[in-house]
């Protein structure tokens, strides 16, 4: 055999010669491929072990009517935040834009769990699907802690921070020195679609009163005439307080909100300061056993009253009192009463005043004690004339 056959032989048998053994060394090489590729993978995972993710339990995914805490405030908490990191929430608004919920960090148990009042007073108008991201950040350095991998929750608002249409009162007009149309003005405004209006006023006996309650429509606004008759009599300037609550707690974002007002007439009228006595003379006896009686107008209902007495020197009687504060009638404003003077008081004219302490207003009247009428013994028989004839 030659040499240039021996190549030849050797060259067609690892070649093209032995098809088997071609396939043999083909399975040979898959073999080793596969056999060593689960040993590469094994070390791949061993060295990418998943990181940590910051979860938010509060408000969950998927949560509706989340309600705020305080204005604008939902109260957030979670788990997974390292010791030394704090929790920073940020969420987007319908444009797109991302905005820090986070003011002042958030609190932790030493165990990673976390909790934290979140701010979201930028949110869109009317916007109230929100998708929070929660970062672990270095509380030292505000970095983002790159070892844990920030988690998110979408949830739904009970009331949008900033609505579609915020509670104002459109009419009156605070402060205006224009008066309203009447006695019975009507307040107008807009608000939260089903909302409660309420309208509060400062009246007589020191009372704050409901002028009105009404709800806001469908479409956002709120209209209502109010009651304000129960005002100091005589009063014309106005002031109202105007809430905006739904189920029976103001909403959030809002607050009550003050209205300064003129009437053109006062809604309860002016009653006359008089006062009256009876009898308008009477005598020392009568006076100091019986009493005077009197009766006064013109005070502010159910106000606290004083009385004084003085006597025709012009000096304050000191009076027992029968009760330890007196009140005018709680309706009419009126005040009726009786002065029992001293056994040692004299004749003359006295004076009586009856002041209002809240309305500051008097009223004043006189009556006049006489002298008990001088009364005498008659004379016995003086005997019988003559009768003298002729």
């Amino acid at each position: 055999m030659t040499p240039h056959a021996l190549f030849r032989s050797t060259t067609t048998e690892e070649g093209r010669g032995h098809p088997a053994r071609r396939s043999r060394l083909a399975v040979f090489g898959i073999a080793a491929v596969v056999a060593v590729a689960p040993a590469l993978i094994g070390v791949g995972v061993a060295n990418a072990a998943p990181l940590p993710v910051v979860t938010v339990t509060t408000p969950a995914t998927g949560a509706t009517g989340v309600a705020q805490v305080a204005p604008n405030v939902v109260a957030f908490a979670g788990t997974n935040v390292p010791t030394g990191d704090y929790a920073s929430v940020s969420y987007t608004d319908l444009t797109g834009g991302v905005h820090n919920a986070t003011f002042g960090g958030s609190t932790d148990d030493g165990g990673g769990a976390w909790s934290g009042a979140e701010t979201f007073d930028q949110l869109s108008v009317g916007q109230t699907t929100v998708t929070a991201i929660v970062a672990a950040k270095n509380v030292d350095t505000d970095a983002v802690d790159a070892d844990v991998t920030a988690g998110t929750t979408t949830f739904t608002l009970a009331v949008a921070p900033k609505p579609a249409q915020p509670f104002a009162i459109t009419s009156p007009v605070s402060n205006s020195t224009t008066p309203v149309a009447s006695t019975k003005p009507t307040f107008t405004g807009t608000g939260l679609a089903g909302a409660t209006i309420t309208i509060v006023y400062g009246a007589r006996s020191g009372q704050n009163l409901v002028a009105a309650t009404t709800t806001v429509t469908a479409a956002g606004t709120w209209s209502t005439p109010t009651d304000f008759s129960l005002l100091e009599p005589g009063q014309t300037d106005g002031t109202a307080i105007v809430t905006e609550t739904q189920n029976g707690a103001i909403v959030p974002g809002t607050s009550a909100t003050g209205v300064n007002f003129v009437f053109p007439s006062a809604p309860a009228p002016l009653i006359p300061v008089t006062l009256t006595t009876d009898p308008k003379s009477s005598t020392l006896t009568s006076a100091t056993t019986k009493g005077v009686a009197f009766a006064a107008t013109g005070f502010s209902p159910d106000e606290e009253v004083s009385i004084a007495v003085k006597d025709p020197s012009g000096a304050t009687i000191a009076l027992p009192k029968a009760a330890a504060h007196f009140y005018a009638d709680q309706v009419t404003g009126s005040f009726i009463g009786a002065v029992l003077l001293p056994t040692t008081s004299g004749t003359g004219t006295y004076t009586v005043t009856v002041t209002g302490v809240r309305s500051a207003r008097v009223a004043t009247g006189t009556f006049v004690v006489v002298a008990d009428p001088v009364t005498t013994t008659p004379a016995g028989p003086v005997g019988t004339l003559p009768v003298v004839s002729g």
